[in-house]
């Protein structure tokens, strides 16, 4: 079993023969082929408090950079 976003060509290869006691079939290979998938995305819900001086709750006016993004990741 292939780990977590672990993926290629060849993953596995194993080679085999069948036989019924009287006959044995030739040599075969198994190839095992672990194709890669696209993850979702992983969002975060983020919270920031923000501090209003008693003239803001009036007449807002301040300006915020929020980082949203800095705790969100997409491995692929």
């Amino acid at each position: 079993m292939p780990t977590a976003d672990q993926n290629g060509l060849p993953y596995a290869t194993f080679q085999f023969a069948a036989s019924d006691g009287f006959a044995t079939s030739a040599l075969h290979t198994l190839t095992f082929i672990v194709r890669p998938v696209n993850d979702a995305p992983v969002a975060v819900d983020d919270f920031y408090p923000v501090a209003m001086a008693a003239q803001q709750r009036t007449q807002p006016t301040a300006l915020f950079t929020i980082p949203v993004l800095e705790n969100d990741y997409d491995v692929d």
